[in-house]
């Protein structure tokens, strides 16, 4: 029974045996991690197996932390040109309980999406040249591993251990916010949700 119920794991979940029937679901919540919709990402909370592998004990502490850490997502997502929300982040959740969704509102949502689809577009090109100055300093596909959420970790690895005197040298700013950025999370930039609230909302009043 138990091999059975392993084997039918890992053909949901996917697995070097099995197949990958759920890949979707699973590029959606890395997708969601990198974006920083969710509050944290699971694979840095610290984790404790079961000595037979079936069951893990997550830091209850560190999850706590993390969701404090959100709780005012929504002041800073209205001070960087969101809509303020009724009941929750999306359109959907501001129509389920007061059952009213204005025009003016949809308006706002919608044209503050492209203007922050625009911006972080604008923002990942800059980044670009940040990372092919990288790569021919290191001789290193520096842009594969900031595409890779395998992989962040190596180029914070790499970029933490680089000193000051040879960003320079490359002729890059040391304290240039989009390198500061790779530095702390090794993601190339994808949405306007990996920008810290800082950020969000320097470039919001630039645009």
């Amino acid at each position: 029974l138990k091999h059975h119920i392993m084997h039918l794991t890992e053909l949901w979940y996917g697995s070097a045996r099995g197949g990958n029937l759920s890949i979707l679901y699973s590029w959606f919540v890395e997708a969601m991690e990198v974006l920083g919709v969710t509050a944290y990402e699971y694979n840095k909370l610290p984790i404790q197996p079961s000595p037979d592998g079936w069951a893990v004990v997550v830091d209850g502490a560190a999850r706590k932390k993390a969701l404090i850490s959100r709780s005012g997502s929504d002041k800073s997502y209205v001070a960087t040109g969101g809509v303020a929300q009724k009941q929750g982040r999306s359109a959907i959740d501001n129509t389920v309980l007061r059952n009213v969704f204005f025009p003016w509102e949809a308006r706002d949502l919608l044209v503050g999406r492209l203007l922050r689809k625009y911006l972080s577009r604008l923002l990942s090109l800059r980044q670009r040249c940040i990372l092919r100055r990288l790569a021919q300093h290191f001789q290193l596909d520096v842009l594969r591993l900031a595409q890779d959420s395998r992989t962040h970790n190596t180029l914070r690895s790499v970029l933490a251990a680089t000193p000051k005197e040879e960003f320079e040298a490359m002729g890059l700013d040391p304290e240039d916010p989009l390198l500061q950025l790779l530095r702390r999370s090794g993601a190339e930039v994808a949405g306007f949700g990996q920008l810290d609230e800082t950020m969000q909302r320097n470039v919001w009043e630039a645009a």
